[in-house]
C-alpha cells in the first residue's frame, strides 16, 4: 500500500522551530540551502531534480525567505506559483513559473496537465495547507512517488488580488477544464487566510507585572500566553514564572516585539518554557519607555543535522 508524506515547510514547522531563537537584522533574509536540516534539504533537492530536469539544489542559494519583525522570527516563505512579468528578464506575462528563491521554473498547463520545460508530466493538484501557522491557504501540491511513498511539496499560490477568496476546488476544475482561464484568475483573484482556532491554558494568578519593570539582559521564564482581542486588534497576554518572587506567577501584555512570534502559536507551556530577554530599555525625551525584547522557545533540536542558524 502507498503511504503518503508532506514536506513540512509550515513557519511553525518543527524543523524551523530554532529560526525563533536568533536575532535578525534585517525585515527579510535568506535562508541558505547549505544551513537547511539534511532530510528537509534532500526531499527538496529530489523536488527541484524533477522541476528543473536533473539541475542540483543549489546550496550557496536560498529556497527560503525569513520574515522577522523588530529583530525576532516572524514568517516563512517557501516557493511560489505565480504568473509571470514580462517588466522582469526572460518571463512572459501569460506563463506560470515557480519561483524557488532566485529561480524562476516555467510549468506548461494543459487541461489536466502540467509537464516542465523539457516536457516531463507532473503529479500536481490544488489543495489547502497551513504555511503560516494561522491558518490553511491555496497551495499547489506537487507529488513524488519514492519507493512505497507518495511525497507532496506543498507550495504557495500567489495572486494579486487577496479582496476575492477562490475554494481550491475551483482551482482544481480550471486546471482540468480551461488552464487558459486559471491564469486570469491568478492574476487577479487572491485567496483570505482563513482563521485557525486553538486553545490556550490561561493560569490563575492576580499578579500583574509591566514590561517597564523587567530588567534588560535578564532571563525571565515565560510558562503561558493567550490571545486577547482589543481596540487595536489581536494582542497576548503572557506569564512570568518566579515573578515578581520565586514561586509566583505573574501576567503581563506582551510587548509588540514578541507578539509575531506569538501569533504564529508556538507550543510555550510549563513543561517548555520560552525565555524573554530585554535586549534594550530606553526612556525617550516625551518621558515613553522604548523597549527590545527578545523570545526564545525552548524546545531546540541539538542534533547536527538540525538547521544551522549561522546565516
Amino acid at each position: 500500500m502507498l503511504e503518503s508524506r508532506t514536506v513540512e515547510i509550515s513557519s511553525t514547522s518543527k524543523a524551523f522551530i530554532p529560526l525563533s531563537a536568533r536575532e535578525y537584522k534585517y525585515e527579510y533574509q535568506q535562508l541558505p540551502n547549505a544551513n537547511l536540516p539534511s532530510s528537509i534539504r534532500e526531499d527538496l533537492d529530489m523536488f527541484f531534480n524533477m522541476l528543473t530536469d536533473g539541475k542540483e539544489l543549489p546550496l550557496e542559494e536560498h529556497t527560503f525567505l525569513v520574515k522577522s519583525y523588530q529583530g525576532s522570527f516572524s514568517r516563512l516563505f517557501g516557493p511560489v506559483l505565480k504568473v509571470g512579468s514580462n517588466e522582469i528578464e526572460g518571463l512572459k506575462d501569460d506563463q506560470l513559473y515557480i519561483q524557488w528563491g532566485p529561480n524562476f521554473i516555467p510549468l506548461q498547463f494543459t487541461p489536466g496537465k502540467v509537464t516542465t520545460q523539457e516536457g516531463c508530466e507532473l503529479d500536481v493538484e490544488f489543495g489547502m495547507y497551513n504555511f503560516s501557522g494561522r491558518g490553511e491557504d491555496p497551495a499547489f501540491l506537487v507529488s513524488i512517488d519514492q519507493g512505497d511513498t507518495q511525497v507532496t511539496l506543498p507550495i504557495t499560490v500567489r495572486f494579486s488580488d487577496w479582496k476575492n477568496p477562490l475554494d481550491s476546488k475551483v482551482l482544481n476544475s480550471l486546471f482540468k477544464k480551461t488552464p487558459n482561464k486559471l491564469v486570469e484568475i491568478l492574476q487577479k483573484i487572491n485567496a483570505k487566510p482563513k482563521a485557525e482556532g486553538s486553545s490556550y491554558e490561561r493560569i490563575e494568578t492576580e499578579l500583574e507585572f509591566d514590561f517597564k519593570e523587567l530588567e534588560v539582559d535578564r532571563p525571565y521564564e515565560v510558562i503561558g500566553y493567550y490571545p486577547c482581542k482589543t481596540s487595536y486588534g489581536i494582542s497576548y497576554r503572557i506569564f512570568l514564572n518566579n515573578f515578581p518572587e520565586n514561586e509566583q506567577v505573574s501576567c503581563g501584555w506582551a510587548h509588540s516585539s514578541i507578539r509575531p512570534l506569538l501569533s504564529t502559536r508556538p507550543v510555550i507551556s510549563r513543561d517548555e518554557p520560552a525565555t524573554l530577554t530585554l535586549r534594550s530599555k530606553d526612556i525617550l525625551d516625551n518621558g515613553r519607555v522604548r523597549i527590545r525584547s527578545n523570545l526564545i522557545l525552548s524546545h531546540l533540536d541539538e542534533n547536527p543535522e538540525s538547521l544551522n542558524l549561522d546565516f
